[in-house]
């Protein structure tokens, strides 16, 4: 079992993580000190995102925060104590806070606030602060959603290959390349 491909400082903390792996980019904080933390395979985590572990959840559902397959999250966003299903789409710089659940097949445009306890069914794009419905996805859109997280988790795959650690292995790498 290898690890997760990740990018340059970033941090992982008693995350969970089963084949295969979750791609988490550059400056991602995954932080399970407080309740689980689960992240499906073929999930990427976007530059600077932090997913962060509750104690305790104001709404009554579970404390953990749940990501499932093929989950596509965006640079600089806060999770914490959420869940997230299959298939769904979060854009750059939303907030998700405790007990919000995001269904399969769904997208959180950029910028949005989803406070405690909301709820962005699947099939179904939602947006602003705090999120509110905007429209339905088309076919297309939805087939498009496991193409983009493939991409995403692809580039990440990508950029974990190329990153060479912080020594001097660099000079022995470029002497057996002779």
């Amino acid at each position: 079992m290898s690890p997760p491909a990740r990018a340059a400082a970033t941090t992982l903390s008693d995350a969970p993580h089963q084949p295969p792996f979750p791609a988490c980019r550059y400056g991602a904080v995954v932080r399970a000190d407080q309740s689980a933390i689960t992240i499906g395979g073929r999930t990427s985590i976007g530059d600077r995102t932090v997913i962060a572990s509750s104690a305790v959840n104001p709404t009554g559902f579970a404390a953990r925060t749940a990501i499932g397959d093929w989950v596509t999250i965006g640079e600089s966003c806060v999770l914490r104590g959420c869940s997230i299903d299959n298939y769904a789409v979060v854009g750059e710089g939303c907030i998700i806070q405790e007990g919000a659940l995001i269904e399969s097949n769904a997208i959180l445009e950029p910028g949005s606030v989803l406070p405690s306890g909301a709820r962005v069914p699947s099939g179904e794009v939602y947006a602003g602060n705090p999120a509110a419905f905007v429209r339905k996805l088309e076919k297309d859109e939805i087939t498009a959603i496991e193409t983009k997280a493939d991409e995403m988790f692809q580039l990440s795959r990508k950029h974990a290959d190329e990153f060479l650690s912080y020594s001097t292995n660099y000079q022995l790498r470029e002497q057996m390349g002779k």
